[in-house]
């Protein structure tokens, strides 16, 4: 048995009729999709850049001779100091996630657990008080990864 279709023609697409403001809304509300994308992509790509750039500025303040003193706090550049540890004043804050490449690839122990925390090993941050050996009666902390 063959069924036959009561119009003698095919449906075309060009025969639908849109209302007019549909067709307008979809195209702006897809053009703001694609424009606020191309937006995000932009904003992504120099805050890479920028990163890269602080990357390098911190990598050449380690590299210099360290700095005698506190002064000027804010760079990255590696400090002399002199001064005893009060480690009865010592805090552990955490628990932190493992040190990069602690972890296998794949397996259990890959980080990948259902519950959101890793199986590997994890530690604490050390706070240490840290008094320097100066006139004045400072106190500076340092902190420490603890495994």
């Amino acid at each position: 048995m063959v069924m036959k279709s009561q119009q003698n023609h095919p449906m075309r697409l060009s025969n639908l009729k849109h209302p007019k403001g549909l067709n307008t809304a979809g195209k702006l509300f897809f053009g703001g999709l694609t424009l606020g994308t191309f937006g995000l992509g932009c904003w992504q790509s120099q805050r890479y850049f920028d990163k890269i750039e602080k990357m390098e500025e911190r990598q050449l303040q380690l590299s210099d001779p360290p700095i005698k003193g506190l002064s000027d706090v804010q760079s990255f550049h590696k400090r002399l100091i002199k001064g005893k540890f009060r480690h009865q004043q010592e805090i552990l804050m955490g628990p932190r996630g493992p040190p990069p490449g602690a972890l296998a690839v794949s397996g259990p122990s890959s980080g990948r657990s259902e519950g959101g925390m890793s199986s590997g090993p994890q530690g604490y941050y050390v706070i240490t008080p840290f008094e320097l050996c100066d006139d004045s009666d400072n106190t500076t902390t340092l902190t420490k990864p603890k495994t």
